[in-house]
């Protein structure tokens, strides 16, 4: 069973941040985390260890935004990811 999850966490603004996030998801053992307010410029697609990270936002202020952090098999499943908004 795939597990999901949502977290608010008010800022991925810090490079230290997104580790920590990487060890929760992995913690918790969730395949697919909805972040809010990650507060990155721009939309785009990271991979590091074995999470991807997709992104969406405004392309200038360091507000709002969301994204997914996904495991292996949800990266592997995904067909195609397509921003709209932040």
């Amino acid at each position: 069973m795939t597990q999901t999850g949502t977290w608010n966490v008010r800022t991925l603004f810090e490079s230290r941040k997104l580790a920590q996030v990487f060890r929760e998801r992995k913690r918790y053992r969730l395949e697919v985390l909805g972040i809010n307010e990650m507060r990155w410029t721009g939309q785009g697609k990271l991979t590091s260890e074995d999470t991807t990270v997709l992104y969406s936002r405004e392309e200038e202020n360091h507000v709002k935004g969301l994204g997914f952090l996904l495991g292996k098999s949800a990266t592997a499943a995904l067909v195609g990811w397509k921003p709209v908004s932040s």
